[in-house]
C-alpha cells in the first residue's frame, strides 16, 4: 500500500544536500516553490534561547536526570 498525502517543509541552503539525499532515496525530485514576496537574502532572525522552564513541554525528567519523553501510557 502506498501512502498518499502532502508535506510542506522549509529548507535552508545549508540543508540542500540533505534534501538531495532524500530525493535519491525516493527516486524522484521534490518540487520546489519560492515565495515571490520573501526576501531570501535577508539574514535569519536571532535564535531564541530558553523556553519556559528550559525544557520542551512534553519532556519530563526522571530520577536519572535524563529526558524522558511521554508517548502514551507508561510502560510497566
Amino acid at each position: 500500500m502506498e501512502a498518499e498525502g502532502e508535506t510542506i517543509t522549509f529548507v535552508t541552503s545549508e540543508e540542500e544536500n540533505d534534501l538531495h539525499g532524500i530525493e535519491k532515496v525516493l527516486g524522484k525530485a521534490i518540487p520546489r516553490v519560492t515565495l515571490p514576496d520573501f526576501d531570501y537574502k535577508a539574514p535569519p532572525p536571532p535564535k531564541v534561547h530558553g523556553r519556559e522552564g528550559g525544557r520542551h513541554p512534553r519532556e519530563s525528567r526522571g530520577g536519572s536526570g535524563r529526558p524522558r519523553w511521554r508517548h502514551g501510557p507508561p510502560h510497566r
